[in-house]
């Protein structure tokens, strides 16, 4: 069996190459590899002992729906459904770096004599590609059913605001405009906001720490400052801000006016009629701002749509397999934070041979990524990335 790397789309992939005979089914996609669609276990105890859970990934807030989707593509030996029991039993692994909590299932198949219960295993702090366990087949692809996990905002969030401290200490970073042609104002999502009150505490030469932030850093959304606008020799003020999803509107938590205004958002002009508002988190798509009155006949109503740019990957350089490692499957799990600049920080471990982290690290460094940008201003990601080594 030998494998190559094949550019296609600006993705790298990494394909087996294969006689049909050994590889009966096609490869699906997981991510920017491809796996087998039900690839067995090499290990007996795969998911079947605490010890050796299954590494699902997706954390505490994502878990349960992936726990979820693993077991319900599972089947019995013979392709029998699952019946899986309501009662679900946690507990640490021992001697694990990262603290992972386990999970256990009990499921239970129809066998020639009667039922046959199990127990399945499985972590959620972790994630490789999904496998079999032994005595069990699939009735979809496992990659299919689960994918690749988000990132673990639990563990993230921290990392995006000590990132925001340290950015915004040392230099200004720029806000999202509401509108790209006529000043309305600003959008903050946590880093922004995050990053603006550093910027005015270290003018102040009170910086803040980024390794202990205060608990009223990690609010976790977004801010709105709208201003008036100008209309011939007058200016007309906001008189309220919505902000939208492709969902539905995004509930507000806050609202800020007058004294309020410059501690929130300290550093910028806040005339007077500016208005303040946060929200809870989402990922919006439109502002809708009111205000007090028309101009020149318009609408006092605006619909502003935020143009989002998804990330894009330039450039993946995969990694080198130190000499001497061998790794059957050789492909490290990352959650990392992509800054605005398009660097690719904070990286945390989540799956793939530990051997192979060191070397994962190093080709990271040297992968080019565009950010997502919003109005033009690129903005911090949390991603979970795969770093796939030359064979």
């Amino acid at each position: 069996m030998s494998s190559r790397l094949v550019l296609l789309g600006g993705a790298l992939f990494l394909t087996t190459v294969a006689a049909a005979a050994q590889q009966p089914a096609n490869p699906v996609p997981l991510g920017v590899i491809r796996v087998p669609p039900c690839q067995p276990a090499s290990d007996p105890e795969y998911g079947l002992v605490q010890k050796k859970p299954i590494p699902i990934g997706g954390g505490p807030m994502y878990m349960a729906g992936r726990q979820r989707n693993y077991l319900n593509a599972l089947r019995g030996p013979q392709g029998q459904v699952l019946r899986i029991g309501n009662s679900v039993g946690s507990a640490p692994v021992p001697g694990d770096p990262e603290h992972a909590i386990v999970d256990s299932f009990s499921v239970t198949y129809d066998g020639e004599n009667g039922p046959v219960g199990k127990t399945i295993f499985m972590d959620a702090y972790h994630f490789d590609a999904p496998k079999v366990p032994v005595g069990f087949t699939c009735g979809a692809p496992l990659a299919t059913a689960v994918g690749l996990p988000p990132a673990d905002p639990f563990r993230m969030t921290p990392a995006v605001i000590a990132l925001a401290v340290e950015h915004g200490t040392i230099t200004d970073v720029p806000p999202i405009p509401l509108d790209t042609s006529t000043p309305r104002g600003y959008l903050f999502d946590q880093y922004g906001s995050v990053a603006l009150r550093a910027r005015a505490a270290a003018a102040a030469g009170t910086p803040l720490d980024a390794k202990n932030p205060s608990r009223d850093l990690q609010s976790n959304g977004w801010s709105v400052l709208a201003i008036p606008v100008s209309c011939g020799d007058r200016t007309i003020a906001p008189a309220n801000v919505e902000l939208s999803t492709a969902q539905g509107t995004v509930a507000r938590e806050e609202f800020l006016r007058g004294e309020e205004l410059p501690k929130a958002f300290p550093g910028l002009p806040t005339p007077a009629g500016s208005l303040g508002f946060r929200f809870r988190n989402g990922q919006p798509t439109q502002v809708k701002i009111t205000y007090a009155e028309s101009c020149s006949g318009a609408a006092a109503e605006v619909l502003l749509p935020l143009r989002r740019e998804p990330p894009r990957l330039v450039e993946l350089v995969p990694g080198v397999v130190p000499p001497g490692v061998v790794e059957a499957e050789p492909v490290v799990y990352v959650q990392v934070v992509v800054d605005p600049a398009g660097h690719i920080v904070r990286p945390e471990y989540l799956g793939g041979p530990r051997s192979l982290y060191p070397a994962a690290l190093d080709a990271l460094a040297k992968w080019s990524v565009q950010p997502i940008r919003i109005n033009g201003v690129g903005v911090v990601t949390p991603n979970v990335v795969q770093v796939p080594f030359r064979p």
